[in-house]
């Protein structure tokens, strides 16, 4: 903003007594100026780069330019500065060819007084003034405009009106892209956008222009549409009637916009969560099959272990042999079939309950006492006394560990080898865990390191024993690390090379368990 009191001025004129006559004009005018004098157009752009100048008055005649090239010349090198154009023949052509090309206004010499000098200038400061922040709106509206269309494209936003007598339509640029045409390549109408809804949901969309014409409130809908006769798109569409006082006409005027990717985002956290709860009921469903399962064959195992004591002919321990050797089969089989689908499970989830540890372990005891007499193997159970009577755990998946353990113990040691099977409790960094440990002289483990990455096949698992132990192991591995517990080899451990298992419980009472 200028602060001076006078206003600088420019005359360019080469003209020592047109010069002076100017100056006296701005003398007796009463008008405030300090009045700045350039012979040639050169010497005035030169003063007008060193000087802060509000006005030129241009002669037309000059040493260095003439005619109607000197406006140009002018206009291209200062057009920030507004121009008054002084010419000594009365030629309105001239002069309105100067206006029209940026010049306030022209004066002929000779024919103006001080009063007419005085109100030109006012005029043309005034004008522009008036016109840069004209231009200055124009192109703050210009950028926003571009702003708004880009945030439109960004955001698949369109906005639409409607002449509810014509049903003559005008789109932004963004609803051309979003029907799949290119902004401004047609005249679109109401038929035009119901031409391209899919064909289920013409009738509402039918309806929602008919509702929405008839009041000023807000109405909303949801449909689908289909572009370049392939693609399906949704699009949420508002509208509201509106009354154009100027045009003297009702506008139903509203905005759609592109939601396909948010409903295809919806409907894939939907299917997301569908397939969770798929996972969740899978593992259910697998924990109450393989507990359902292995009870009552344990619960075989045990009757049998019965049976054996009892007095037997040669033919019924003949038949109770074979009945062990089909139950053992079948406990592999069944193990094999558990481990695989654990292994291939991307769901687990800890389920702990509350468990009577005596109940449990001696389930666990009676099982692997029945398999280690069928393995003629014979095995030592330890149960320590600093094991509470109840603990809060997860029962399926500890169990899990233990029968994979006890299969590659089995599997791992001779004839007439000594088991040694023992349950204990540690505090481990501040955490009671229960402590199960498989200790023997065991031979062809796998590879302590590889076990854990090899993927397996269904047939391996039927002919290659040490690949089922492979398995074994690497559900252990899972299970005990899902767990949040720790499943090691030790070389030595006590007497022997153990398997050794860690996991994290929860103590329900403060008892022990009574051994024998």
């Amino acid at each position: 903003m200028n602060t001076r009191l006078k206003t600088p001025i420019l005359l360019i004129e080469d003209n020592p007594a047109d010069a002076d006559l100017i100056n006296i004009y701005l003398k007796d005018v009463g008008f405030k100026f300090e009045l700045y004098q350039a012979e040639t157009l050169q010497e005035g752009f030169e003063l007008i780069e060193s000087i802060e100048i509000e006005l030129v008055l241009l002669d037309l005649t000059l040493p260095d330019s003439s005619g109607f090239k000197t406006v140009t010349a002018y206009l291209e090198h200062a057009s920030e500065v507004p121009l008054i154009v002084l010419t000594g023949l009365n030629n309105e052509i001239i002069g309105n060819q100067a206006i029209k090309a940026g010049a306030q206004d022209f004066l002929v010499k000779g024919q103006i007084d001080e009063k007419q000098l005085g109100r030109s200038i006012r005029y043309a400061l005034q004008r522009f003034k008036t016109q840069a922040k004209l231009e200055e709106t124009a192109r703050v509206l210009a950028v926003n405009e571009k702003r708004f269309q880009e945030a439109q494209e960004l955001a698949h936003f369109g906005s639409w009106e409607m002449d509810i007598v014509t049903n003559e339509m005008k789109w932004s640029d963004e609803m051309f892209r979003i029907f799949g045409f290119n902004p401004k390549s047609i005249q679109p109408t109401q038929i035009d956008y119901l031409n391209y809804v899919h064909f289920e949901d013409r009738k509402v969309v039918e309806n929602f222009f008919e509702e929405a014409g008839k009041d000023g409130k807000q109405h909303q809908l949801e449909h689908r549409i289909i572009v370049n006769g392939k693609t399906i798109k949704t699009v949420s569409i508002q509208a509201k009637l509106f009354f154009d006082e100027f045009a003297e006409k009702a506008l139903l005027v509203g905005a759609l916009q592109d939601i396909s990717d948010k409903k295809l985002s919806q409907q894939l956290i939907a299917e997301k969560e569908i397939a969770q709860q798929e996972a969740l009921l899978k593992e259910e469903t697998f924990a109450e099959l393989n507990f359902h399962v292995r009870t009552p064959l344990n619960s075989i195992g045990n009757i049998l272990f019965l049976l054996e004591n009892t007095g037997l002919s040669a033919t019924q321990q003949e038949y109770l042999r074979d009945l062990k050797t089909s139950v053992d089969d079948l406990s592999l089989v069944l193990n094999n079939l558990f481990n695989f689908a654990l292994l291939n499970s991307g769901q687990l989830k800890i389920q702990k309950e509350k468990t009577h540890t005596i109940d449990f372990l001696n389930g666990l005891e009676k099982f692997s006492r029945l398999k280690a007499e069928s393995a003629e193997i014979n095995m030592k159970w330890v149960l320590e006394d600093s094991i509470p009577t109840r603990l809060n755990m997860d029962q399926a998946k500890t169990a899990q560990i233990f029968y994979n353990l006890l299969e590659v113990i089995l599997k791992s040691l001779d004839k007439s080898d000594q088991l040694g099977i023992y349950f204990g409790m540690e505090n481990i960094e501040g955490k009671p865990q229960l402590v199960m440990a498989f200790e023997g002289k065991m031979a062809d483990l796998p590879d302590w390191e590889d076990f854990k990455s090899q993927e397996l096949s269904s047939s391996q698992l039927e002919n290659d024993p040490y690949v089922r132990k492979k398995l074994s192991l690497s559900i252990v591995e899972k299970i005990a690390t899902l767990l949040e517990g720790q499943f090691t080899f030790h070389p030595v451990w006590k007497k022997a090379s153990a398997l050794v298992c860690n996991i994290p419980v929860q103590p329900m009472v403060q008892s022990k368990l009574i051994n024998g």
